[in-house]
């Protein structure tokens, strides 16, 4: 029996070695949300997969849908390697998905502004990832400063703490 190949771009927000020389991965896709995926032989010395299939990497990946889960098939990676800034950024902005975004249920307009972010350097850029999380989510309705503070990362006076506060009694109020 044949197999749909899906192509799409996805973030990697977790890896767990699986055997001798598998991957599993929780990844963050475009198309299909948060999917659990493995990949076959990623982890031996001639893969040529395992840079691509990397933590906090956004690679283009064919997956094929198993009975239960993804199988990960060819694998396009990043164009360029992530410094150590935008590493620990793409860590905080991991860490709130996987607390977030717990089903295979889709978000391409969050998954686009994920990427967004990604691409601004902004040194508050874990403020700015929990709003447009929790703002895609339906959790959080932006004022205008809102909206101005995602665009430019800059906050000014007490508004840090002002929209810090705002964020806490959101996940209070959301339970997570």
């Amino acid at each position: 029996m044949a197999h749909h190949i899906y192509h799409t771009q996805g973030f990697i927000v977790a890896v767990k070695p699986k055997g001798e020389t598998n991957l599993f991965l929780k990844i963050f896709t475009r198309d299909f949300g948060m999917i659990l995926a493995t990949a076959q032989g990623a982890r031996k010395l001639a893969s040529k997969t395992r840079f691509a299939l990397g933590l906090y990497r956004v690679p283009e990946i064919d997956l094929i849908k198993t009975r239960d889960s993804f199988r990960v098939g060819a694998v396009r990676p990043e164009a360029h390697l992530l410094s150590r800034a935008e590493t620990l950024a793409r860590a905080k902005v991991s860490a709130l998905l996987a607390r977030f975004v717990v089903s295979d249920e889709p978000h391409p307009k969050l998954f686009e502004d994920i990427l967004k972010i990604f691409k601004n350097e902004n040194k508050n850029l874990d403020i700015v990832a929990m709003i447009v999380i929790l703002h895609n989510l339906g959790y959080w309705h932006s004022t205008p400063a809102d909206l101005e503070f995602i665009e430019t990362g800059i906050l000014i006076g007490n508004q840090k703490r002002q929209i810090i506060t705002r964020i806490d009694e959101v996940i209070s109020h959301i339970h997570l």
